[in-house]
């Protein structure tokens, strides 16, 4: 049985809100499976990236930040461990993997991180950390209040407190997200389904603000 307009704008507030959603998409417009979910992923994370807009267009980050070289702060951060952990013909290597696994939130790739997020998950975990980097109010009381989030290879650091971390915690976060690879969440059968519902969709641009009421009547007129 579909869902009304009012049960869908209903559903999406609960992930806005929880994070939690169902991973099959029942009753969300569509004819078949495929269709469900990634019609049903698209208007989740576009009432995700609305919100987060919503809630941060009036803060910026500080330049510094902005125009930090993060491929070689990383490097800088984590190169004297690898010095010391690996032989001279294998740091090369590690450097290049570690150095490809740490991604900071900032303005410029905040829509991009949500939209490519592995499941609604995911990406309502990252929207958080993004929040709580800029000091904006998180989308729920209950929501994690973390700096970082490792999601199989890529660790995203909260832009804020990339600059003062040490170099034993970028090397132990990074490892970490290493060993992590292809564990908990390739087994998520609701990041499976958002995988495949994520194939063919291209990003938006960024709203000014969520409109639920137009994104849940849309899809069910379509």
């Amino acid at each position: 049985m579909s869902k009304s307009p009012a049960q869908l704008k209903a559903a999406i507030r609960n992930d806005l809100k929880t994070g939690d959603s169902d991973p099959a998409f029942r009753g969300w417009p569509g004819s078949n499976f495929l269709e469900v979910a990634q019609r049903g992923s698209a208007m989740l994370c576009d009432a995700l990236v609305a919100e987060v807009a919503s809630r941060t267009q009036s803060q910026r980050l500080v330049p510094a930040l902005v125009d930090q070289d993060v491929t070689a702060m990383t490097r800088n951060k984590i190169g004297p461990m690898v010095t010391g952990l690996f032989s001279a013909a294998g740091q090369p290597a590690v450097l290049t993997m570690l150095e490809r696994s740490v991604v900071f939130l900032h303005p410029g790739n905040i829509e991009h991180m949500l939209r490519s997020a592995a499941c609604p998950r995911t990406a309502w975990s990252l929207a958080n950390l993004y929040l709580v980097s800029l000091d904006c109010e998180r989308l729920s009381d209950e929501a994690p209040n973390i700096v970082g989030l490792s999601e199989e290879t890529t660790c995203y650091v909260s832009p804020a407190k990339c600059l003062a971390m040490t170099a034993s915690t970028w090397t132990s976060t990074s490892t970490s997200s290493m060993r992590r690879s292809r564990r908990a969440t390739a087994g998520s059968a609701s990041c499976s389904a958002a995988r495949h519902a994520k194939a063919n969709q291209r990003p938006s641009p960024m709203p000014g603000g969520p409109d639920l009421v137009r994104i849940a009547d849309d899809a069910h007129k379509t």
